[in-house]
């Protein structure tokens, strides 16, 4: 009985310390060091309407902030069914160019877009941030 408490209780305390590992790892931080990754998960997360997952990984100026904005209106009169996950999962890189060590241009399309959008890749201490001022 004494056993079985005591097991109750490490097992909680270890499920506890697992929430709080995982709640304080930022998953936008981790994707950040990848320039691939962090353009495609900006790219999915925009097509899903999920623009909090997306923002964070803006560069951190005026110009982003208009353009996601922007982009956050159009896509609320996106017909329903070119924002399905099947739908999503459709979109095309168009180009990837790499300008730098530092800086990347990515367009990428989709059909519930009306042309192509090119955003930058930019690397700021280590961590690659998006530059979305290009939005038609």
């Amino acid at each position: 009985m004494i056993i079985k408490t005591i097991t109750n209780k490490v097992l909680t305390a270890l499920f506890i310390i697992s929430i709080l590992i995982g709640c304080s790892s930022d998953s936008n931080q981790n994707m950040a060091e990848n320039p691939m990754d962090t353009g495609r998960f900006f790219f999915e997360s925009i097509l899903k309407g999920d623009f909090k997952s997306a923002k964070p990984l803006l560069v951190k100026d005026e110009a982003n902030t208009t353009a996601i904005e922007q982009f956050e209106r159009f896509y609320i009169k996106v017909d329903p069914e070119l924002k399905s996950e099947t739908a999503i999962r459709s979109w095309k890189m168009e180009k990837w160019e790499e300008l730098d060590a530092d800086n990347i241009t990515m367009v990428a399309s989709h059909e519930m877009m009306p042309a192509p959008i090119s955003f930058q890749l930019k690397r700021v201490k280590g961590k690659w941030t998006i530059n979305f001022t290009h939005f038609p």
